[in-house]
């Protein structure tokens, strides 16, 4: 929407609380959004609540609210936030991944930028590497295959005593 484009957290943030408040039942709709909002607002800690509650239980099923939770707390083109909970990107990012069955490119892409990002380089190469597969021909395979080559890059790296950075 024109808000999410345009990067109006603050309404983002306003219009899901309406909608929660108006309707309950969007909640499972409108929480990952609610997160991403907060945590460009720079709301950490409730962002994180927001997070576990969905996790927990609003959206446990919906791989796609999971993914975008997930790959908010990674992105690599946001800037570097300090007490990014990776530990729970993994288990959300891991939830995503089961409940598509590993058959989604882009949710095996934020898996293995999650795996890369706690330093698990060699099982986010073989994870981005299923990701690359699956998405052979979609117009976001390039983006997939560079980080892929990023993965790689530092895996080789760590393997010759350098340090891997993001």
């Amino acid at each position: 929407n024109k808000q999410v484009r345009t990067k109006a957290w603050a309404k983002v943030l306003e219009t899901t609380e309406e909608m929660r408040a108006l309707a309950p039942d969007t909640e499972r709709s409108t929480i990952a959004w609610r997160f991403r909002a907060l945590i460009e607002l720079a709301r950490d800690e409730e962002a994180y609540v927001c997070a576990r509650t969905a996790f927990e239980s609003v959206a446990r099923d919906d791989a796609y609210a999971l993914n975008l939770i997930a790959w908010t707390i990674v992105d690599p083109t946001a800037k570097a936030r300090p007490g990014r909970d990776l530990d729970l990107a993994l288990s959300i990012a891991e939830r995503a991944t089961e409940l598509t069955e590993r058959q989604n490119a882009g949710i095996l892409d934020t898996l293995a930028t999650v795996q890369f990002e706690r330093g698990s380089l060699r099982l986010a190469v073989d994870t981005q590497e299923e990701a690359v597969r699956l998405a052979a021909g979609r117009e976001y395979e390039g983006e997939l295959r560079e980080r892929l080559e990023r993965f790689r890059k530092a895996l080789r790296e760590q393997g010759s005593g350098r340090i891997a950075t993001r």
